[in-house]
C-alpha cells in the first residue's frame, strides 16, 4: 500500500513539474482532536534514479505549482489518487515510459500513442460505430477460424478503445482547437501521419500514398500529442479553463511548439 501511494505522489509530482522526478521520502502529517500533529514518515525505495543532482525549478519551469492547484480551489492530492483509481492504466504507461524511457523513437511513439489510447478511452464514451466494427470482425474470426485457431488470434481482435483512437483524437484536438491550433496546422493531416505512422511501426509495411513520420517530424509529433495529453489531465483535474490555458501558453513545449510553427 505505502508502494502504491509513493509512486502515486512521484507520477504526480513528475506531472506537476513537467519532467521525471524521483520522491525519496513522503511525510503525513494530521491533528489529532486533541490538537496534536501526528507525523507518519515514509520511506521506500525509489522509483527511478534520476541522473545527477536535479536543477532547482521555479513556478515558470513547471507546468503547475501547488500554490496555483490551491489557487484554483483544488485539493491536488485528492484529485489525483481520484484520477489515478480512475486512469490506472494510463499512469502505468504514460510514466513508466518517463521513468524507463524506450531506447528508439519508433518504440516510444507506439508507447505514447498506447497512452493516449488509454486516456482517451478512460474519458471518452465507446463510440457506436466502433463498437460494431469490433463486433464485426470478431464475428469474421469465428466464422473463418477454428476455436483453437481463435485462441491464438487475439492480438488480432480489435477493442473499441484502439479502433476509434484516431477518431477520438480528431475530435478531442477540435474541443481543444484554442490551444492546439497554434501549434498544429491542420488537424486531418496530422492525425492521418499518426495513425500511418502508428501502423508502419506496428508492421513495417511500406505503405507509398501513405508516408509515414520520421525523424524530427515524428518527434515533434510526440510533443504534440504530449500536449493533448497535457491539456486533457489538467482538466481531469479539475482546473476551469482560464487555468488550463494560461499553464499551456506558457509551458514551455507550447512556447517551443509555438515558435517551430511561426519559423517554418
Amino acid at each position: 500500500m505505502r508502494a502504491a501511494f509513493a509512486q502515486r505522489l512521484c507520477d504526480l509530482v513528475t506531472f506537476a513539474t513537467d519532467r521525471p522526478n524521483a520522491v525519496e521520502e513522503v511525510k503525513l502529517t494530521c491533528s489529532t482532536d486533541s490538537g496534536v500533529s501526528n507525523q507518519h514518515r515514509l520511506l521506500y525505495d525509489r522509483i527511478f534514479k534520476s541522473k545527477g543532482e536535479p536543477d532547482r525549478l521555479f513556478e515558470r519551469d513547471m507546468l503547475f505549482s501547488l500554490g496555483e492547484a490551491l489557487d484554483a480551489g483544488l485539493n491536488i492530492f485528492q484529485k489525483w489518487i481520484d484520477f489515478t483509481k480512475t486512469h490506472g492504466a494510463f499512469c502505468t504507461v504514460y510514466f513508466g515510459s518517463m521513468y524507463a524511457e524506450p531506447r528508439y523513437l519508433g518504440e516510444k511513439f507506439q508507447r505514447l500513442m498506447s497512452a493516449f489510447m488509454l486516456l482517451s478511452a478512460s474519458i471518452s464514451e465507446p463510440m457506436p460505430e466502433t463498437v460494431q466494427f469490433a463486433e464485426d470482425v470478431r464475428k469474421a474470426i469465428f466464422a473463418h477460424f477454428t476455436s483453437e485457431e481463435r485462441e491464438l488470434l487475439a492480438h488480432v481482435f480489435p477493442s473499441p478503445a484502439h479502433a476509434q483512437m484516431t477518431l477520438i483524437m480528431r475530435k478531442l484536438l477540435e474541443e481543444n482547437r484554442g490551444l492546439m491550433c497554434p501549434v498544429v496546422e491542420d488537424f486531418d493531416d496530422f492525425v492521418k501521419a499518426a495513425s500511418n505512422t502508428l501502423r508502419y511501426f506496428e508492421t513495417r509495411e511500406e505503405l507509398s500514398e501513405r508516408l509515414h513520420l520520421g525523424g524530427a517530424k515524428m518527434y515533434y509529433a510526440m510533443q504534440r500529442i504530449r500536449l493533448l495529453i497535457k491539456i486533457l489531465v489538467l482538466r481531469q483535474l479539475g482546473f476551469d479553463d482560464r487555468r488550463v490555458t494560461s499553464l499551456i501558453e506558457r509551458n514551455s513545449d507550447f512556447v517551443h511548439l509555438v515558435a517551430l510553427r511561426e519559423k517554418g
